[in-house]
């Protein structure tokens, strides 16, 4: 009775060995993971520039029509008709419906300091903005001698990129940013015997100013009109994971 007690705690301890053992076993080919702790990297972080220089494809003119008479009612009733003789001037010689757009119509007192403050008579002013493509050039300065010649007395030009032109000038600028922050990142690793392993995070900028024309007045028009360029810039910082 007893040798057979022996035998079955012997039995016993042989079996829960083998299943500390398999137990074992079977963690050993489960991934070790850290609660709480996210995986850790060699980074380089390079920040990468690319430009792309392109004519704009639209002219905007900002086209004012100022009166200042003795009456609030005459100065609106003056500057009414001298905008409408614009507008009209310019459909003459082409120019579409859809290409106007009112942006302000303002009427102001206009006062005088001699003795007192006093009102001396009104100004009243309407502002509307026209576009144009840039392909005609000679088309932009004849609408803007016609407009001056119509009532126009203050306008300023300024070129811009349409929607479709700037989005894919951007496109280009990211792409050239882009290349660039990887040839740094290369030229960085490569003499330490580093390579780039992968991407970690990505950031992008980008913008671009309109070329701004001039402000002109009434006694200066004629000028013959040139297009020059404007710059779409990117700014990439990309996060390279490296080992």
């Amino acid at each position: 009775m007893e040798k057979n007690l022996t035998i079955s705690i012997v039995a016993l301890i042989v079996a829960l060995a083998s299943i500390t053992s398999l137990t074992f076993a079977i963690s050993a080919l489960k991934p070790m993971q850290v609660v709480g702790e996210e995986e850790e990297y060699n980074l380089l972080t390079v920040t990468g520039f690319g430009k792309v220089e392109a004519k704009p494809d639209l002219a905007v003119l900002r086209l004012t029509v100022e009166t200042i008479e003795d009456t609030a009612s005459k100065a609106m009733e003056v500057q009414a008709e001298k905008m409408t003789s614009v507008i009209g001037a310019l459909k003459k010689i082409g120019v579409k419906e859809d290409q106007f757009r009112t942006t302000d119509i303002n009427l102001y007192p206009v006062y005088s300091y001699d003795k007192e403050r006093e009102i001396v008579g009104y100004k009243a002013s309407n502002t509307i903005i026209l576009t144009l493509s840039t392909e005609d050039q000679e088309f932009i300065g004849r609408a803007i001698d016609v407009g001056v010649e119509a009532g126009v007395n203050n306008l300023d030009i300024s070129f811009q990129f349409s929607d479709s032109v700037y989005n894919n000038l951007k496109k280009q600028a990211i792409s050239k940013a882009t290349e660039d922050a990887e040839q740094k990142a290369e030229a960085a690793t490569s003499p330490l015997n580093l390579k780039i392993l992968g991407v970690k995070d990505v950031k992008i900028e980008s913008y671009y100013a309109p070329w701004r024309g001039f402000d002109i007045k009434a006694d200066e028009y004629g000028t013959p009109i040139y297009v020059g360029t404007s710059q779409v810039t990117a700014t990439v910082t990309i996060s390279f994971i490296i080992g």
